[in-house]
């Protein structure tokens, strides 16, 4: 069985309105930076060069599949999972995704 690779998934992803901030429009980064094979460092930031920012996280996910990055908050799973160069961040139960509007305003 191959090794699970942190590294394919280092990297900043940010959502398509990222591509007319100059025309006002409000983006979303997702940074994630290595910490070790198993662990990386990983940062949800909106846009902040016009506007003040609208969401903050900052978190170590630890990779527990091909294609997912688990962190925790308050003792509940928030799952950031990789599919076609695109993340999707959900949390491992449904009644706990009202749990990500905390770090949006």
């Amino acid at each position: 069985m191959p090794q699970l690779q942190i590294d394919n998934y280092i990297g900043n992803y940010v959502t398509n309105d990222y591509f007319n901030r100059s025309e006002g429009y409000d983006w979303v980064v997702v940074s994630i930076s290595k910490i070790n094979d198993n662990e990386a460092e990983i940062k949800v930031r909106s846009r902040v060069d016009k506007k003040k920012a609208t969401c903050t996280f900052d978190g170590i996910g630890s990779l527990i599949s091909k294609d997912t990055l688990k962190t925790v908050f308050e003792n509940k799973a928030i799952l950031f999972c990789f599919k076609n160069e695109n993340i999707a961040i959900i949390t491992d139960k449904q009644e706990y995704e009202n749990l990500l509007y905390y770090f949006c305003s």
